[in-house]
């Protein structure tokens, strides 16, 4: 199974221990955000995802733009959007396997030269500080980050249960 990016809006209906749950899954391509505002009404929680992994890769629709720095000044900008002042924001820092098995090959001083750590998990530190500073504006018991490998079922179940109990606890 590969990855295929989300284009425009997923509107996707589960139930968790009887409870039905709607999930709009939005394209995070620029072109996709100007559809969010007309979705901003009746949300619950707010699930972002970031690759990490992408630390080093532009944007198709801006190659002057990096992946990973977008991101964050989304997350910024999501984090002080007043509609969403008391709604929990669980962040997903994806993709890290891949972040781990990158790094040696592609230093992350290259694409973000403020940063002075020698380990994948120095990488991860620093760009968990990152989305936390994007996010400092938001009060701390409204967020929560989660560093994920989606394809590690096991580690992937954990999260989710945690993600669902924070969800309950609104709706």
């Amino acid at each position: 199974m590969s990855y295929v990016p989300t284009v425009g809006v997923q509107n996707v209906i589960f139930s968790v221990e009887n409870r039905v749950f709607q999930l709009f899954d939005i394209g995070g391509q620029r072109i996709d955000r100007r559809k969010w505002a007309t979705m901003y009404d009746g949300i619950d929680a707010i699930l972002f995802c970031i690759a990490v992994s992408e630390y080093n890769q532009t944007m198709v629709e801006d190659p002057e733009a990096n992946r990973l720095q977008d991101s964050l000044s989304l997350l910024e900008k999501i984090s002080n959007e007043p509609k969403f002042k008391n709604t929990p924001l669980l962040l997903f820092l994806n993709e890290i396997d891949v972040f781990r098995e990158k790094l040696p090959l592609m230093p992350l001083e290259d694409s973000l030269p403020e940063y002075k750590g020698k380990s994948a998990e120095d990488g991860l530190d620093f760009i968990e500080g990152l989305a936390k500073k994007a996010m400092e504006g938001r009060d701390e018991s409204l967020r929560r980050i989660y560093r994920t490998c989606a394809i590690d079922t096991e580690s992937m179940s954990k999260i989710l249960e945690d993600v669902f109990r924070t969800v309950l606890k609104v709706v």
